[in-house]
């Protein structure tokens, strides 16, 4: 009777020591897994798991632009009624100017529809100004575009239009007079950019009682 009763005392307590072994080692378990981001064995530690709040290596970042890329549409670098007769003393194209030479604005030079009109029969030398209205970009390519109805004189001569800006000859043109009616559009490129309120100065001498249209001048990518 009594041997039975060991066996059984035995049995209970093998289990006993079981469970207990079992259930320390869930705890053991447990508390490793929850404190296992800061735990070090011999000065090795894991990697803390971070959320990431970045683009994946994988994907290249977005270029950010610096607002200075070339432009498209093109920006408009004047406006035509903003124009200023330059004085004398300023003008660079004084050497063309002679006795002859002549400009009553009030009937000679007129905008319509956005566009500079200059009727030489009233105006026949004029240099104007302004500043530009927005910078010049690198890379952007500066169009200027004007033309001009058949031409007519007497006796044979030339007409003159040139454009500067900033000081530097950008375009200039010799037209033969008489002649026949001409669109122009020519281009430049700058070597540096160009700030904002620039002087633009833009130049007509005329043999002749003629019209001549100046529609824009803009900045842009190139074509």
């Amino acid at each position: 009777m009594r041997s039975k009763q060991a066996r059984k005392r035995q049995t209970w307590l093998s289990t006993l020591s079981i469970l207990c072994a079992l259930g320390f080692g869930l705890w053991l378990v447990s508390t490793l897994k929850g404190c296992s981001s800061d735990l070090c064995i011999n000065g090795v530690c894991p990697e803390k798991s971070v959320e990431s709040t970045s683009q994946d290596a994988s994907t290249p970042p977005e270029v950010v632009q610096d607002g200075l890329a070339p432009r498209k549409p093109a920006a408009q670098l004047i406006d035509n009624a903003l124009w200023k007769l330059v004085s004398e003393s300023q003008d660079p194209f004084i050497k063309y100017k002679k006795p002859t030479s002549k400009c009553e604005e009030a009937q000679g030079r007129k905008v319509e529809d956005g566009v500079l009109e200059i009727d030489t029969d009233f105006c026949n030398y004029i240099t104007l100004e302004q500043p530009t209205l927005t910078e010049i970009r690198s890379g952007e390519l500066v169009e200027f575009v004007m033309w001009h109805l058949e031409l007519y004189a007497q006796t044979q001569g030339t007409g003159y239009v040139a454009l500067m800006i900033n000081g530097e000859m950008v375009w200039e043109k010799s037209i033969d007079i008489p002649g026949k009616a001409q669109y122009y559009e020519p281009t430049w490129s700058p070597q540096t950019p160009i700030p904002k309120g620039t002087q633009v100065m833009l130049h007509l001498h005329n043999h002749g009682a003629n019209t001549w249209k100046f529609h824009s001048l803009t900045t842009g990518e190139p074509f």
